[in-house]
């Protein structure tokens, strides 16, 4: 459970920290199937904490390589695409910016009716950099996920699900419900067949 209420669970790097050592304890573990990623009611996740990222213009470089090298939010990033399990993100509220990057790295994205999708970054004259820029095409089109981020626009439950983005709208506050629902039925197969077809 991403757990800043008072940031709208951002990610920040205590935060990055803390969820790739859950998740490395639940991967060896044989009575964990798959991973659930959840925030609270009113956000899954708003994006990265970009409260203490200012720097000094004499400073891009430096901070541009320790960013991209030595963050734990990059690592996070970098980590999830390679996870053996099934990770289901369950989204209530906002899941914007990296929030969203987040969920698209994981399998499967379950939503609540009043969740709010967007990568709203160039708004603030920034790019998605944790892999909205390839994982959003990919998985909506080229088109779409251009006019979201460009435009900066946040997208209800109901567009996601026609997008295809999400695979499932239920009613608010049952995301998680309906995640460990689909866990259950992951459970029920064989765990090696459901590594191999994650990894094929």
């Amino acid at each position: 459970t991403l757990n800043r209420p008072d940031r709208m669970n951002a990610i920040n790097e205590q935060m990055a920290i803390e969820l790739m050592d859950a998740m490395e304890v639940a991967e060896p573990d044989r009575s964990v199937m798959a991973v659930v990623l959840a925030g609270n009611e009113r956000a899954f996740c708003a994006g990265a904490d970009l409260g203490n990222m200012s720097d000094a213009p004499a400073d891009k470089f430096d901070v541009y390589r320790s960013r991209y090298n030595m963050r734990k939010q990059r690592n996070l990033y970098r980590n999830l695409p390679t996870y053996t399990k099934p990770v289901v993100s369950a989204v209530e509220g906002y899941c914007l910016g990296g929030g969203l990057e987040l969920a698209l790295f994981g399998d499967i994205i379950v939503a609540g009716e009043g969740a709010q999708f967007g990568l709203p970054e160039s708004r603030h004259g920034l790019i998605p950099g944790a892999g909205g820029t390839q994982n959003l095409p990919r998985l909506i089109g080229k088109s779409l996920a251009k006019e979201m981020m460009w435009t900066a626009r946040r997208i209800t439950a109901t567009e996601a699900k026609e997008f295809r983005l999400v695979n499932h709208v239920v009613p608010k506050g049952q995301a998680l419900t309906k995640a460990r629902e689909i866990v259950d039925a992951i459970a029920k197969n064989g765990p090696l067949a459901v590594m191999m077809i994650k990894q094929a």
